[in-house]
């Protein structure tokens, strides 16, 4: 199927759409190739696999609300979350930050032990 264009009063016939040429098809298989090469080196998974795994972020559903308890054994006071280490403004004010580091690093001890 062709159609005419008018070009200085002259019509020239060409193609409605171009045929593909093996460009495109070449082209495709190299970028196949180098993205499974670099995909290798970096030890990433390739295929189906990469894409269902997403892009590290949560999907669907809601997370459960934050343990906002001071990470202090026996402390019942409400802590100020991740940014303050979880621990309340009591402990931060009396313990060192070397002594809440140890209090955070036993508390997710026992937490993954469970």
């Amino acid at each position: 199927m062709t159609y005419q264009l008018h070009l200085k009063s002259r019509y020239v016939e060409s193609p409605v759409m171009a045929r593909p040429t093996n460009q495109a098809r070449i082209f495709s298989q190299f970028v196949e190739l180098l993205t499974a090469a670099v995909s290798a080196r970096l030890g990433v998974r390739s295929g189906g696999a990469s894409a269902k795994a997403g892009n590290g972020r949560r999907r669907g559903g809601r997370r459960g609300a934050l343990d906002m308890i001071c990470r202090v054994p026996g402390c019942k006071n409400r802590s100020r979350g991740p940014r303050f280490g979880f621990i309340c403004d009591d402990h931060r004010k009396k313990l060192s930050a070397k002594e809440q580091a140890e209090v955070r690093a036993k508390h997710n001890a026992g937490k993954k032990s469970k």
